[in-house]
């Protein structure tokens, strides 16, 4: 993802650089006309969406940080019977349960489902 924002960031550089020469030219001859114009508008379009790709994947990279910061601890406890090939997840982790359970204990510790019958 590192590589993508890099990338992005370069192209918006490119894109800025295009953009202040059609604002020079549209200084010096007035009013820009057919494909400068054309131009203008589609560099101007390009440099917004690229604002929008790197704030994106500003976000994402802060989400990420934040959630490599977290300790991951889940517990989920089951009163009555938790049943054979239910899936528990805990965020991106998964175990499908393998047989019946009564008043259990899932827990996520250390990136690992567990399960603890009383």
């Amino acid at each position: 993802m590192e590589a993508e924002f890099k990338k992005t960031k370069e192209d918006q550089l490119k894109l800025a650089k295009l953009l202040k020469k059609l604002l020079a030219k549209e200084k010096e001859m007035g009013e820009l006309v057919g494909r400068d114009k054309l131009s203008k508008l589609k560099v101007i379009h390009s440099f917004q969406v690229a604002n929008q790709k790197i704030d994106h994947l500003t976000e994402e990279l802060k989400l990420d940080e934040e959630d490599e910061n977290i300790e991951e601890e889940g517990f989920i406890y089951v009163k009555r019977t938790i049943y054979q090939n239910v899936d528990v997840h805990f965020g991106k982790y998964r175990r499908e349960i393998s047989s019946n359970f009564q008043k259990t204990q899932i827990s996520l510790i250390d990136s690992e489902i567990k399960i603890n019958t009383n």
